[in-house]
């Protein structure tokens, strides 16, 4: 199959690349290969989903890039891995070709396809993949690939993903708290990556230190979606008209019964002396 790609918006500018349907021998092959990979951006095994993890991993020496993408189905127009038909510019203004261009373009996007899901670009080998959902299922490529082809891609990725310690850690640890957005800052959790990137850093064998890492990321979440959930509990009990003190000029930071356990005890005893 032949597609466009895109070079420019408004002057409808293209270049011609093939896609490839992956025969049913790689993709048996890329099934176990891509998850590998996965898990090793997730700095653990038990953490990959199959799905694909949000990475971009880039040689300091602009050698090598590496971007995995899970499958989109936002489908919202703007999407760049979504809209397969931006190229076309179909229902897009030409204010809108320009703005969106440049995204489009970052994001590798390819006519028909949107934007790969899985791209390795080093000396060796360059090759792009996409996937409907989850790894192994509608897989295409932007060249004819074989089992060797697969293997190929796992050695230099794995490679790559070695001498960009500090960028994986980095992006994983990212991933492990991009759940607790809503309730931990942006910044925090910057910092909180940042810190734990730089103790692995400094052993020889991160391996162990990510697994230590992996595991305070869980609990970090964990506190996180419990503080969450006390918050909703605490509006819940305002709701039903449950005060937070008995005196409403105490600070509530050095108050228990501000707390959600005295609150809940107050609720309690109220239902059964009614």
């Amino acid at each position: 199959m032949r597609v466009r790609n895109l070079r420019h918006p408004i002057a409808k500018e293209f270049y011609m690349i093939d896609i490839h349907e992956i025969t049913d021998d790689t993709n048996e092959a890329l099934r176990e290969i891509l998850p590998r990979i996965e898990a090793l951006l997730r700095l653990s095994e038990k953490m990959a989903t199959g799905y694909g993890v949000e990475a971009d991993i880039e040689s300091g020496d602009g050698t090598g890039r590496l971007r995995i993408r899970p499958f989109c189905w936002c489908d919202h127009r703007e999407c760049p891995r979504c809209t397969a038909n931006f190229d076309h510019g179909d229902g897009y203004s030409n204010h809108e070709l320009l703005r969106l261009g440049p995204l489009f373009k970052e994001q590798d996007h390819v006519d028909g396809k949107g934007s790969p899901n899985f791209s390795l670009e080093v000396p060796e080998i360059s090759v792009r993949i996409w996937w409907y959902k989850y790894i192994g299922r509608g897989m295409y490529a932007d060249r004819h690939l074989t089992p060797e082809d697969a293997e190929l891609i796992e050695t230099h990725a794995t490679a790559l993903i070695d001498r960009c310690r500090g960028a994986v850690v980095r992006a994983a640890v990212k991933n492990r708290l991009a759940e607790t957005f809503d309730e931990m800052s942006p910044a925090t959790s910057d910092t909180l990556g940042a810190a734990f990137a730089a103790l692995a850093e400094r052993f020889e064998n991160p391996v162990p230190w990510l697994e230590k890492i992996s595991c305070a990321v869980d609990d970090i979440a964990r506190l996180c979606r419990d503080a969450n959930q006390v918050e909703k509990c605490q509006t819940l009990l305002d709701g039903a008209g449950v005060a937070r003190s008995d005196d409403d000029t105490a600070d509530p930071d050095f108050r228990m019964s501000h707390s959600l356990t005295y609150r809940l005890e107050r609720l309690l005893d109220r239902k059964t002396s009614g």
